[in-house]
């Protein structure tokens, strides 16, 4: 079920009309075992490992390899195995069941994790190097993960992880001191 603002079609329900204040159906999907929501655009991870996406797609978040707002669900191209999903502003990230990373949408700071300076990617990207991975999230400037040392992963910028301040942005994922808290 989804509702509120449905301009771009986040709504999954086939339309793009006003904004919904009662739940509506996401149209074509079965098998949902986990869900995501990025800025204006939805996630849903079925049972088969496989994810579908909808809404907006400026930067290619979707992962359809287009650019083309969808109402409805599409397959994300070329991704199976998935174990998670989380969206940010332009970009979605998949956790793999192997423990990789994977990010499409928005390079905007250098949000892809994968050192291209490409404008935005259409399909899937490897976050660098990184595995045995077991969490992440993503928001308007940065990545992060987990790994199953318990280090934190972090790419993108302006904000440094370090006090909040302003740093530039990076383009590959690097770690930080994790908090002694």
């Amino acid at each position: 079920m989804a509702w509120g603002r449905n301009d771009f079609g986040q709504l999954g329900d086939g339309t793009t009309s006003a904004p919904r204040t009662s739940p509506v159906q996401v149209t074509s999907l079965t098998g949902v075992v986990a869900i995501g929501a990025g800025f204006s655009h939805g996630l849903a991870l079925l049972s088969d490992g496989t994810l579908r996406a909808w809404g907006t797609n400026d930067y290619g978040q979707l992962g359809d390899n287009t650019t083309t707002n969808r109402s409805t669900p599409v397959a994300v191209s070329g991704l199976t195995g998935v174990a998670r999903v989380t969206g940010g502003r332009g970009l979605t990230l998949a956790l793999k069941t192997d423990g990789t990373l994977w990010s499409w949408g928005t390079n905007d700071n250098k949000l892809l994790g994968d050192g291209s300076a490409v404008a935005f990617s259409k399909l899937p990207v490897r976050v660098g190097t990184l595995t045995g991975i077991v969490d992440m999230s993503a928001n308007i400037y940065q990545g992060l993960a987990v790994d199953s040392s318990g280090r934190a992963w972090g790419g993108g910028g302006p904000c440094s992880p370090r006090a909040g301040r302003r740093a530039r942005s990076s383009r590959r994922p690097s770690r930080w001191p994790r908090s002694a808290a």
